[in-house]
């Protein structure tokens, strides 16, 4: 797959099953118990979308993209370094961690692997949506 290259019906479905569920780094840092869970970005309340917007799919990148089904829900933070809800740089630093613009090997070794990344998305689609689920 090349950079460009359109999403098909069902990329986009997973596309968007990910961003409605949690910014999986933030998700990472809960469960290493250094983020606050209600200080995790997500991408509904239960709503169906009413947060959509607030994540972002990051696609896995080696030396090119993979494809649009290996990625994961990140927050503007996360995926772009840009900081939120007025804060500055600093305070989401703090707050949210290290960003993929401070280098692919930080972000790793943070975060863990791309395929790691992609494997805790699967596993929180396929716990709150179960229906909706990637095969």
């Amino acid at each position: 797959m090349g950079p460009g290259k359109r999403a098909t019906r069902a990329e986009r479905a997973h596309m968007l099953r990910c961003k409605e569920s949690v910014c999986i780094l933030c998700l990472t840092r809960v469960m290493a118990g250094i983020l606050p869970a209600r200080w995790a970005v997500v991408g509904h309340e239960g709503t169906r979308g009413l947060y959509l917007g607030l994540l972002e799919y990051d696609h896995h990148v080696e030396t090119v993209r993979k494809g649009h089904m290996y990625g994961w829900a990140a927050c503007i933070w996360h995926h772009r370094g840009r900081p939120q809800n007025g804060m500055s740089e600093r305070a989401c630093r703090d707050r949210w961690g290290v960003a993929k613009t401070d280098g692919a090997k930080l972000f790793t070794a943070t975060y863990g692997t791309a395929d790691e990344l992609i494997e805790l998305q699967a596993a929180v689609i396929a716990h709150y949506h179960p229906e909706r689920s990637t095969p």
